[in-house]
């Protein structure tokens, strides 16, 4: 427990830096959602559904200023690494567990969209926990499991629509896994109808309002583009880290040393994070034809728990130094060079130096 105390800490340090910089733009769009007098504005946004909106309604009736939500985002990000924690540790050991909260804490995408005032922090808490009653779901077939994942799944989907995209590879993955026992595969699918159905009143928003159709990237060719050069490497952060990624996934695959556990874990993870960018394809292409990396953001928890199996899994000499590499190359890779951990504290020294 030491370790973990440790690692908030440092996590909250680093997500405190530059706390007091305000972005406009999609911040300046929550607020004033936030603020409307008009309750119903929550619905207004034909590109985010209402439940994070719904929020900031809550928090704006506490006369919360800028800086307040800025702080609620944080602890929702401290939140994502401390179930990240607890879910590792219970499904595995406390050494996956401190690994875990470890990258989560140094992670760049979680560190950059740490105090924004958007939607992206929540998610990054939800998705581990959507994760771990998922395989509760799968595993004990408890009702309490299937209502829980059903609730967490609902807030999910009525949060940001390409949680759609997270709920149908889980539901995919969820009929091969239950193919065979047919009780709990019936009330599966009605978990997964009955947040279908939730999400009806947004979808019908966004057709009223001729948004499913319409979108910045319009294209086959620049979407090709964007999944190549945002969507992987905003998640695996880099060229190195994903050939990395798979490489070692491979080679866990067929290796004596993962036991049945680790194998389903690794193949979960990995199976989730392709089967979105190929499912974002299709969406974009199709529906509505915005392809942004933030919002991919939700899967950063999925790439953190796929590391951490790898990282414990590995623990000879000539392991531990490819790993500092990897772990190096997902911070300080160029594709995302402004989102290192320290690049706010690097840059307030800068001005302090200047």
């Amino acid at each position: 427990m030491v370790i973990f105390y440790i690692i908030i800490i440092l996590a909250l340090f680093l997500r405190l830096i530059g706390l007091e910089n305000i972005t406009l733009g999609d911040e300046g769009y929550s607020l004033f959602i936030a603020k409307s007098p008009n309750f119903f504005s929550i619905f207004q946004d034909a590109g985010n559904p209402w439940f994070y909106y719904l929020i900031l309604k809550f928090l704006n009736f506490l006369n919360f200023n800028i800086l307040s939500y800025k702080l609620i985002s944080i602890l929702f990000n401290i939140l994502s690494i401390t179930f990240l924690w607890v879910i590792l540790k219970k499904k595995f050991n406390i050494k996956y567990a401190n690994i875990g909260a470890f990258l989560a804490a140094i992670n760049p995408v979680m560190l950059y969209y740490s105090h924004e005032i958007r939607c992206y922090s929540f998610l990054m808490m939800l998705s581990p926990l959507i994760i771990f009653y998922f395989f509760q779901m799968l595993q004990k077939r408890k009702n309490t499991d299937f209502v829980i994942y059903g609730l967490l799944a609902l807030i999910a989907i009525n949060t940001h629509y390409y949680m759609t995209l997270f709920l149908f590879s889980n539901f995919i993955f969820g009929l091969i896994y239950l193919r065979k026992r047919k009780t709990a595969l019936i009330k599966y699918i009605f978990v997964n109808l009955a947040v279908l159905f939730s999400f009806l009143p947004f979808f019908f928003i966004c057709t009223y309002k001729n948004a499913i159709l319409t979108g910045f990237n319009n294209t086959f060719e620049n979407i090709s583009s964007t999944l190549l050069k945002k969507q992987i490497f905003f998640i695996f952060s880099g060229f190195i880290s994903l050939i990395f990624s798979i490489f070692f996934f491979i080679k866990s695959i067929f290796s004596k040393l993962a036991n049945y556990k680790i194998k389903l874990w690794l193949s979960y993870t990995f199976y989730t994070i392709f089967c979105i960018f190929i499912l974002s394809i299709a969406i974009s292409k199709l529906i509505r034809p915005i392809i942004i990396e933030r919002y991919f953001s939700f899967l950063i928890p999925v790439f953190i728990i796929f590391l951490a199996i790898i990282f414990n899994l590995y623990k000879k000499k000539l392991y531990t130094a490819i790993f500092l590499i990897w772990l190096i190359s997902i911070q300080y890779s160029s594709a995302i060079k402004d989102m290192r951990p320290l690049y706010r504290f690097e840059q307030n020294i800068f001005q302090i130096a200047k």
